[in-house]
């Protein structure tokens, strides 16, 4: 069946503002999809980004700094870096696979006050015309200070990781995998330096039309994305009761970033894929250490 999605998944308003970190939830290249990852500097002076990207399972983190002119946009293929782009004299490494990325502004000296600097988005295409395109989450600098390798995310530093993520999400239906809706996990602490990644339990709390109440958990370590009926047969129609249901997603022993990526039928029978922007409760401490 020919895919024609078009996903625009934008982060909330407190998270649009140009940030001094922002993360990616998702990138992709292995197989038929690849990514194209796009970051802009929003100030006048020249940004230097540092980032990570995390691929799943393993965890082990590749690093790369890139440079930014005033104002400058820059995008680039996952799995070709800036290999051969003309004109490109940044060194960006490509990558492969699934995981996350992680991207820090690094002050020039005497210019802390200018770290909320970067924005970003990351599109995913494949196959048909598949396209989920997803803004990076972005975390501002709240006090001016000396930068360092310590990332505190306490709300006093720098803002605070989301607590709870609220989503309504559509149930999917038995011997359907166009109805197969996906969530995508990633954790807010990372021990960089030390290549530390830590085991997280998401809790989940679910709520059919009726307000019957269920529950189902998973884990995740740096990053995971996995189809909501595969995780607990409640996310399906004939276990929930009703065709939509309401879910609280939250990190037990950390703060972790959700996405969910809703798959359905339009009325003409063909598959489809729609961005789920989540309504978000509270913030959760998090801390995040680079080399």
């Amino acid at each position: 069946m020919l895919l024609v999605p078009v996903m625009v998944l934008a982060t909330p308003p407190a998270q649009r503002v140009p940030s001094a970190i922002i993360m990616y939830p998702n990138i992709v290249a292995e197989g038929a999809f690849e990514t194209r990852v796009m970051m802009v500097n929003l100030t006048g002076r020249d940004q230097e980004v540092k980032c990570h990207f995390l691929p799943s399972p393993t965890c082990f983190g590749i690093d790369f700094f890139i440079h930014l002119t005033p104002n400058q946009p820059i995008s680039w293929l996952a799995s070709q870096g800036t290999i051969g782009q003309p004109g490109m004299r940044l060194a960006i490494p490509p990558f492969f696979g699934e995981g996350s990325l992680k991207c820090v502004v690094i002050p020039a000296e005497g210019q802390e006050q200018y770290q909320n600097a970067i924005q970003g988005r990351a599109t995913v295409f494949g196959p048909d015309g598949y396209t989920e395109s997803i803004g990076a989450i972005g975390i501002p600098r709240v006090a001016i200070g000396e930068f360092s390798n310590t990332l505190e995310l306490d709300g006093a530093t720098y803002a605070q990781c989301p607590d709870e993520y609220h989503f309504t999400f559509l149930a999917s239906e038995a011997g359907n995998p166009d109805t197969e809706s996906e969530l995508i996990l990633s954790t807010c602490d990372e021990d960089l330096e030390n290549l530390i990644s830590t085991n997280v339990v998401v809790q989940f709390r679910i709520i059919n039309e009726f307000e019957e109440l269920f529950s189902a958990s998973t884990s995740v370590r740096c990053h995971a994305r996995r189809v909501l009926s595969e995780i607990n047969s409640v996310f399906s129609r004939s276990t929930l009761g009703t065709p939509t249901g309401q879910v609280i997603v939250r990190g037990v022993q950390g703060a972790v970033i959700a996405v969910l990526v809703d798959k359905f039928e339009t009325p003409g029978g063909a598959a489809s894929v729609a961005g789920n922007e989540p309504a978000l409760s509270r913030g959760r401490s998090a801390r995040i250490q680079i080399p």
